[in-house]
């Protein structure tokens, strides 16, 4: 890189500060680096501030497996100490960091995160801290990562499993592959990635956008295919509303299944005057159909 290494660390940490005004990761590498990170919070926020609550993360990694080296400790004691957000992160690629099944890598996994996440609460009861994971998989062949893969899927959704047992939140997915081009094998593996994160319920995700080749390369192309995705998965964790549909028109084999529509017809518009407009017609169906409903909505973010 172009910046000096001493002082490279303030230049990231300033640029998540300048550009954003939502709680941002701090820079983690070593003890010294997280004491920087946390006087500069304290000079954009406050000290009373950084007391009342985290503005900043630090992302410890393990050196798996069932390590920690004495930089990460130093940085985790930093951020605990001055109540700053933890999230300890196991990288564990099946095969090479732990065992080669799922299971066995949860294990290995869970140890570690529970390791670091006490040792946050023995320096400060009550640290904010959270649960993460790195999962993935080496080929056999090669010994190269790979990422999209299900064993992948199955630990992502045994993290977020696991860190609700516990109570904390969690870190993990991302649209993480192995491709070394914005192609085909690319957006499947990331779609592999990515929305067993979303439907495992993870809390927060990194990585989500840009990732190619195992994390060697930072991808403009699959930053823009990887955004596009992203929206995709907000809309789909929005879920639907039905305070959206605007007509709906009903079509009954006999007017004896009028009352089966009117009882959740009004479950779910109470108020007479916020109702959609409604057709009832009794009619012949195909097959074995009792009642058929054609719905109209308008989507309100394109409004049309």
């Amino acid at each position: 890189m172009d910046i000096p290494e001493g002082k490279r660390h303030l230049d990231v940490q300033y640029a998540y500060f300048r550009h954003t005004d939502l709680g941002c990761e701090a820079t983690p590498e070593t003890p010294g680096h997280a004491e920087d990170a946390v006087r500069m919070a304290a000079l954009v926020f406050g000290e009373e501030m950084l007391e009342a609550g985290p503005v900043v993360l630090g992302n410890i990694n393990s050196n798996s497996p069932l390590t920690f080296d004495g930089r990460m400790l130093g940085a985790l004691r930093v951020f605990a100490s001055h109540n700053q957000g933890v999230i300890v992160v196991p990288a564990v690629l099946a095969g090479a960091m732990g065992p080669v099944t799922p299971a066995g890598c949860m294990a290995e996994l869970l140890a570690e995160c529970l390791a670091g996440m006490a040792l946050t609460q023995l320096v400060r009861p009550g640290a904010p801290v959270i649960m993460g994971s790195f999962v993935g998989a080496i080929s056999m062949r090669t010994g190269a990562p790979t990422f999209g893969t299900a064993e992948a899927t199955q630990m992502i959704f045994a993290t977020a499993q696991l860190a609700r047992r516990l109570g904390v939140p969690v870190r993990s997915g991302g649209s993480l592959c192995s491709a070394k081009v914005a192609d085909a094998q690319a957006a499947y593996e990331s779609a592999h990635t990515l929305l067993p994160t979303l439907l495992s319920g993870v809390n927060l995700v990194t990585h989500a956008a840009g990732w190619l080749e195992g994390g060697l390369v930072a991808s403009y192309e699959k930053f823009a295919m990887d955004v596009d995705q992203l929206a995709m998965m907000q809309a789909l964790a929005g879920g639907m509303d039905m305070g959206d549909v605007v007509k709906l028109t009903v079509y009954l084999v006999s007017d004896s299944y009028r009352s089966a529509v009117n009882k959740p017809w009004i479950e779910h518009y109470p108020d007479p005057a916020h109702r959609p407009t409604r057709d009832s017609l009794v009619m012949p169906l195909r097959g074995a159909n009792l009642i058929q409903i054609e719905a109209w909505a308008v989507d309100k973010k394109l409004g049309n």
